[in-house]
């Protein structure tokens, strides 16, 4: 079966236009009554998938068919228990999987209706719970929704890696080494980056703690309202008493690196000229896949997408009446 799938797969990438076919059969096999359960269904979407992800193949009419095939074949199934009920355990071929079908009730029993909807990612079951739920007597039209959202997710879950693995080796065929380098290196930076700021918390929150003591302690001494809140601010029961001081030393260090990095940014300064060689060496790198992904992240930061982020966020601040977060947004 698996040797069938690859040539199915060497076939439909010499052939493309018979992909959406190809798909739609397999995934409506695997979904039939014990039929299903000696299908070889997943290494063709996969393969699919991938090939899709390589650009050799269509994404939507690949993703639409494999949910139709995964939808009718339930559909069949279900129909097929409802309309023999248990004369299907004496029939043959079904009448050689007793085990099957026995597990797929007790799997009915345990889970009810949302066992169509699970049933179809469990080994075993897979192919045998549309036909039980039919077998019981299921209301068709709820059936029927379980069926379609379950094949949008089943279809999901076994394309979408697929695709994601086939962009990325085009994008690997891409890239040249020098990329590569940098790449590794960026995400080197990131670890060490998160690790240090990881030990950088742990190890100032015993000094936070004992900076808050004798904040709290100095401001006591005194009664006049400044100190007094101060006081109450930094009292270890207030629920942000801790995040106020590792804002305050962000602050501490921040605004003057700030300062410092406003004078060196004049013409003929260092820094400029690093940040213009660190700007043509990036520029060295380009290729049009990463253009293209860069492009999509700059435009991110588009009206077009913070204006409606900022609103949402707003209304949402407005209705959890958070009007202190809001008046900061805004």
């Amino acid at each position: 079966m698996t040797a069938w799938a690859l040539h199915l797969l060497d076939w439909l990438s010499i052939h493309p236009n018979y992909a959406g076919v190809a798909v739609f059969i397999v995934a409506m096999g695997e979904a039939l009554f014990i039929i299903g359960l000696v299908f070889p269904s997943t290494a063709v979407l996969l393969g699919a998938g991938t090939l899709v992800g390589l650009g050799k193949l269509p994404f939507w009419p690949v993703f639409l068919l494999t949910v139709l095939g995964a939808t009718a074949g339930d559909a069949i199934s279900y129909w097929f228990g409802h309309v023999y009920k248990y004369h299907v355990k004496a029939m043959w071929p079904f009448s050689r999987y007793p085990d099957a079908i026995a597990k797929g009730e007790a799997y009915m029993q345990r889970h009810g209706g949302k066992s169509v909807f699970i049933g179809r990612f469990v080994p075993g079951v897979k192919a045998v719970i549309p036909g039980i739920a039919g077998m019981t007597g299921m209301d068709p039209w709820r059936f029927t929704v379980i069926n379609i959202v379950s094949a949008f997710a089943w279809a999901a879950v076994h394309l979408f890696p697929a695709i994601f693995a086939g962009a990325v080796l085009t994008l690997i065929g891409t890239i040249s080494s020098r990329l590569m380098i940098a790449a590794a290196l960026l995400l080197l930076s990131f670890v060490v980056s998160i690790w240090g700021a990881y030990w950088l918390i742990r190890s100032a929150a015993p000094a936070l703690a004992t900076l808050r003591i004798k904040i709290i302690k100095r401001a006591n001494r005194d009664q006049g309202l400044v100190w007094r809140w101060i006081a109450s601010t930094f009292d270890p029961d207030h629920p942000r008493a801790t995040a106020m001081l590792v804002a305050i030393g962000i602050m501490t260090f921040a605004i003057p690196l700030f300062m410092l990095l406003w004078s060196e940014i004049s013409p003929g300064e260092q820094l400029v000229q690093a940040d213009a060689a660190i700007a043509n060496f990036i520029a060295s790198l380009r290729t049009t896949a990463f253009d293209r992904i860069m492009v999509a992240v700059t435009m991110l930061g588009d009206r077009y997408v913070t204006a409606p982020v900022m609103f949402g966020a707003l209304i949402w601040l407005a209705w959890r009446r958070y009007w202190v977060e809001l008046i900061a947004l805004a």
